[in-house]
């Protein structure tokens, strides 16, 4: 009994020994996991990633100041945080900008990417002539119309600088015919029922109906100026509202 006693006895100290010796092992990994911790956190903070270069492509209308403001953007901005999407929204936020491809390239440059919408017509709003897009969005005021076609909507429709149904039909009727078929057109008038006239710059009434099948519309449209052209024919009028049978009136005489 008495030497199990001793035995058990002496071996008690060298256990406690490596029991410490764990102790201090895993302390000392756990520094060091610590202090890497820390330094990367340091490291991504510190001035390596801050945003050298901006690369801009894609404005037309937007200045490159234009889009560097909506973006958010500034030396000081870190490229290794940088949420991209969140740029991109920003960036959308103008009714120019369409769509925003924002592009991060560690350790310090962004290149952000816009298409831009096109301006399609003209419509009178609240403070005077408004630019519109093919989707309806309002671009803002129109100081140089450069001829485009003037979008009319009903008497009692008033239009904002916020996008309206009113101007979505004809501006989506509009984008869907080729340039030079739209360079012809000089009004739309909507109807209270969603039907639409179009005036060309010719004095041809041109009798649209809805918003619909408008692709066909506009080529049965430039089918028969085609033909007036091909054989001299003076139209008045011309009917697309059923677009697979699209007739026209020719002038007296």
């Amino acid at each position: 009994m008495d030497a199990s006693i001793s035995r058990h006895d002496s071996e008690r100290p060298g256990r406690r020994a490596a029991q410490l010796r764990g102790w201090r092992k895993w302390g000392l990994i756990g520094a060091l996991c610590f202090a890497a911790i820390a330094l990367g956190a340091g490291v991504t903070q510190s001035s390596v990633f801050r945003m050298r270069s901006l690369e801009i492509s894609g404005e037309s209308h937007l200045s490159r100041s234009e889009v560097v403001r909506l973006s958010g953007l500034s030396p000081s901005t870190n490229v290794l945080w940088l949420d991209a999407g969140t740029v991109a929204e920003r960036l959308r936020e103008s009714p120019w900008v369409e769509r925003a491809d924002v592009q991060r390239f560690l350790p310090g440059t962004v290149h952000i990417h816009v298409v831009e919408r096109e301006p399609i017509a003209v419509v009178r709003g609240d403070g005077g002539d408004v630019l519109v897009a093919g989707d309806g969005t309002m671009l803002g005021s129109a100081a140089d119309v450069r001829d485009l076609p003037r979008i009319q909507p009903p008497p009692d429709v008033a239009v904002s600088s916020t996008p309206r149904p009113a101007v979505a039909g004809p501006a989506r009727a509009l984008v869907r015919m080729r340039p030079s078929l739209r360079s012809q057109v000089e009004r739309v008038y909507l109807e209270e029922d969603g039907d639409m006239t179009f005036k060309l710059r010719s004095g041809v009434k041109v009798m649209y109906g809805g918003a619909t099948d408008l692709a066909r519309k506009a080529d049965a449209l430039a089918a028969l100026l085609h033909w007036s052209d091909e054989e001299s024919a003076h139209l008045t009028w011309i009917d697309v509202r059923a677009p697979s049978a699209p007739t026209a009136g020719l002038a007296a005489g």
